[in-house]
Formats: structure tokens, C-alpha cells, sequence
């Protein structure tokens, strides 16, 4: 009975181990940012007998970067499009932008139970795979 004990310890230390280090989580979180990235892209409809042509540009400068630390991980977008924050930063939107165009809070608002379920899925897959 002693030897069956000493070896689950071993298992469930090592499993406390693992999730320790957000590593593990790296892929989950290009994957969230990737999403986002996709969702922030997303133009309105242009307004009405509007004639300005859009190139694009705003939904193809969308990044994310995932930092790992040590105890710590997470994905940072960004847009470096110098007009970026006045579409779609909910701080400095434009108010001819305000209600036609979503927002970085808008996009996070609407996926919050999303991502917190891939994280969820994600660190039960790597508990799973762990035994």
C-alpha cells in the first residue's frame, strides 16, 4: 500500500508541478489572440451615401504577442495604425465613430465567456494528458 501512496504523490506532484509554469498555455493564448485579432478587424457597413473607398489598412494592422513569465502569461494586441485608438479604443473613439464601429472592450466584452472557456479546455486537456 505504501509503494501504490508514494507513487501517486510522485503523480500529483508532478502534475502540481506543470501547472505552475503557464507555459503549457502558450498556444491557447495565440489562439485567443489570434481570434481577436480577427474580430477587431471586422469593418461596420460604410454609412449611408457614403463615397470614401476603404483600403483595409485598420483590420490588417491588428497584432497580438503572447508573453510567458514565470508565473504569469498573457496575449497584448496592438495596432499601429496612427488613427487606430480614435475608430476603435473605447477612451479615444471618435464620436462620428461612436455606435457604428466595435471597440477593443466591445470585442473583449462579447468573448470574455469564450476565452475563459479555451483556457479552461486547455489546462483540462494538459491535466488529462498529464496522467
Amino acid at each position: 500500500m505504501l509503494h501504490t501512496k508514494l507513487l501517486v504523490d510522485r503523480e500529483v506532484d508532478a502534475l502540481l508541478e506543470s501547472l505552475q509554469s503557464p507555459g503549457f498555455l502558450r498556444p491557447t493564448f495565440e489562439a485567443i489572440g489570434a481570434q481577436l485579432n480577427t474580430d477587431l478587424a471586422v469593418y461596420p457597413p460604410p454609412p449611408p451615401d457614403s463615397t470614401y473607398r476603404r483600403t483595409q489598412t485598420l483590420g490588417r494592422s491588428w497584432t497580438h504577442e503572447e508573453t510567458v513569465g514565470l508565473m504569469s502569461i498573457q496575449t497584448a494586441l496592438g495596432n499601429v495604425t496612427p488613427y487606430a485608438r480614435f475608430v476603435q479604443d473605447e477612451d479615444y473613439q471618435a464620436e462620428v465613430h461612436q455606435g457604428r464601429w466595435q471597440t477593443t472592450k466591445d470585442v473583449l466584452e462579447k468573448r470574455e465567456q469564450w476565452i475563459v472557456q479555451q483556457i479552461l479546455d486547455a489546462i483540462q486537456s494538459h491535466v488529462a494528458a498529464s496522467r
